[in-house]
């Protein structure tokens, strides 16, 4: 049994408890008193988490089994929860890559599910209990918590969003210029080829009868390769007809 061996619990309430794990985050209220079932805050890679009771027995006192309580514990329970989720807040504050956005993003998803069900807990305590300052502050100190936790999750992932997007801007920013550079190059080639090919074939150190060829017939030859080379750039920077339907 994971309830105290020493606490006098009413028999209604502790047959709705296992005895072998919390369960989800409740409060259970029998007979003018009520069994408070909180989890610690999660830890990343935290495989279970930790559960406590609080008890407010029919004297009005609160009880815990947590180690080493002090007056005050059930606040000081809330407040736990307030300082992680202070701790996220400051580290996005501080980020400055994609990775980081997701990392408070894996920590702060668990946190804010854990802050709204335990709120839904300690409401459940304060409609049952009735005017207890001790519920009512831990009430509302969960209430504020639960809704940065839901400000802080939407932050993060409308930054990532924004990260994502202006990520894949940049990307489709390289590749046209990737593709422009390419294009320019084929150009280029396509100018080129025609005068390279009649280069090579009239630069084979073979008799070909146009060594007394008179000079204007290489000015006629660089032309015409060029008008060549300018026809050629035209088709391929041409758009490609539609084939027929």
């Amino acid at each position: 049994m994971i309830l105290p061996p020493n606490w006098n619990l009413p028999e209604k309430i502790v047959t709705r408890i296992s005895k072998t794990t919390y369960g989800r985050q409740r409060a259970i209220l029998e007979e003018g008193q009520c069994l408070l079932i909180l989890r610690e805050v999660p830890l990343p890679d935290e495989g279970e988490r930790k559960g406590v009771f609080y008890w407010y027995d029919s004297d009005g006192h609160w009880r815990t089994n947590s180690p080493n309580p002090v007056p005050g514990e059930l606040r000081k329970h809330v407040v736990r929860y307030r300082k992680a989720e202070d701790q996220l807040e400051d580290q996005f504050e501080t980020c400055s890559e994609l990775k980081d956005y997701f990392e408070i993003l894996e920590h702060l998803t668990p946190l804010k599910r854990a802050a709204s069900n335990m709120l839904q807990a300690l409401q459940h305590a304060r409609e049952g209990i009735g005017d207890n300052p001790e519920i009512i502050e831990a009430r509302d100190l969960a209430y504020d918590i639960a809704r940065d936790c839901e400000l802080l999750l939407e932050d993060v992932k409308h930054t990532i969003e924004l990260r994502k997007a202006g990520d894949l801007e940049k990307e489709a920013e390289f590749s046209y210029n990737a593709l422009v550079a390419s294009h320019r190059l084929n150009t280029l080639a396509a100018f080129t080829f025609p005068l390279m090919a009649i280069s090579g074939l009239l630069g084979v150190n073979l008799p070909s009868g146009l060594e007394d060829s008179p000079i204007l017939l290489f000015w006629a030859i660089l032309g015409s390769s060029l008008i060549a080379g300018f026809l050629l750039k035209t088709w391929v920077n041409g758009k490609p007809s539609k084939p027929k339907s």
